[in-house]
This record gives structure tokens, C-alpha cells and sequence, in this order.
């Protein structure tokens, strides 16, 4: 562990010796993420929960891997549903990992 952080938002573009080398002083490539927290659905329904990330990404809700691209690829959408209940709590769990190049990870 580098460092801990709240990020109130997933949605960065990294670069060479961009922010993180600021918070983990070294180059933005080889290094993973993991986000974790609570998601509470405003309503019940099915909920589209999209990533876009370079390099790999897997989204868990709870016991559901919602997105699961967890792999080397260029900048990649990816989707999966969930069916969530009102007023209910569910942990929510994002690894990021990036190989090399661009740094990149939007959810």
C-alpha cells in the first residue's frame, strides 16, 4: 500500500509523471488501484454501470462482478446490470490496474 486517498469521483487521465507521481513518486505505469465504499440505489430498478479504463477494470456490487475486463487493452468501455433495491447499502469494490502507456479510468 502507497497510499490511501477519497477520490469523490473516478474519472482521471494520468500521464507520465502526472498526479500519481505526486502521491506515489514514481512513473503512472505498472501500479493498481482499488476503490472501495457503499452505493445506495435512489430507486429500485436495473442499473447500467459503465468503465472506461486503459489498462484492466472489474466492478463488484456486493457479490456481483458487474464489469469484468480485467486485462491489458487500450482505452476500453466497458458495461454490466445490476438490479438494486431502494434505500439498500451494497459495497462496491473497483480494481484498476495499469500496464504502460496511457493511464486512464472513468466509471
Amino acid at each position: 500500500l502507497a497510499q490511501t486517498l477519497v477520490d469523490p469521483t473516478i474519472d482521471f487521465v494520468w500521464s507520465g509523471v502526472g498526479l500519481l507521481h505526486t502521491i506515489i513518486g514514481e512513473r503512472s505505469e505498472n501500479i493498481s488501484v482499488i476503490w472501495s465504499g457503499y452505493l445506495e440505489a435512489p430507486v429500485t430498478g436495473t442499473y447500467a454501470i459503465f468503465g472506461l479504463t486503459d489498462d484492466g477494470m472489474q466492478i463488484r456490487i456486493g457479490d456481483t462482478n458487474v464489469v469484468d475486463a480485467f486485462y491489458y487493452q487500450g482505452p476500453t468501455e466497458h458495461a454490466g446490470t445490476i438490479d438494486l433495491v431502494a434505500g439498500q447499502r451494497y459495497p462496491i469494490r473497483i480494481r484498476y490496474f495499469q500496464g504502460g502507456g496511457l493511464t486512464e479510468a472513468h466509471v
